[in-house]
């Protein structure tokens, strides 16, 4: 058995899973923060008596933070797909541990798995900011020692 093999895919496995996670928990925080945003400015400009000019600057910036939402719709019903993918990586992660900590070798079926996978998440793009926020949480949310140890 291949010991560095399930570790180099056990890595694969966590940070992908993770990267969907991240991904999609910044699409919900986006889209929450447009929408406070657009409700909350055209709250704010109906209550309180302002200038022309900063009424005008609330409203643009509503419209903005509209527009937003719409052109990236399609993203924000992603996130039910992103969690899902993610669930099934996190699963296969397990698998390639366990199979670790048990002394088997990694099957053709797992890496079929990985394989199916790997061509979901080409139309589910990991983003910049979900890889940079896994890197800094990854180790206090996941157990990584089995992937840390010599032979």
């Amino acid at each position: 058995m291949n010991k560095q093999e399930h570790r180099n895919t056990g890595e694969g496995l966590a940070y992908t899973a993770k990267g969907l996670f991240k991904t999609a928990d910044i699409l919900k925080i986006e889209y929450k923060l447009l929408l406070s945003v657009s409700i909350l400015f055209s709250i704010f400009s109906l209550t309180f008596e302002i200038q022309a000019i900063w009424l005008k600057c609330l409203g643009v910036m509503s419209v903005f933070a509209s527009i937003w939402i719409l052109i990236n719709e399609n993203s924000h019903h992603k996130v039910s797909q992103y969690m899902e993918l993610a669930n099934e990586y996190l699963a296969l992660y397990f698998e390639v541990e366990k199979l670790y900590l048990n002394d088997l070798a990694i099957s053709e079926e797992i890496h079929k798995k990985r394989t199916i996978l790997n061509s979901k998440t080409n139309n589910l793009a990991i983003t910049w900011l979900a890889k940079k926020w896994v890197d800094k949480s990854i180790e206090n949310e996941m157990n990584l020692q089995w992937l840390q140890e010599k032979d």
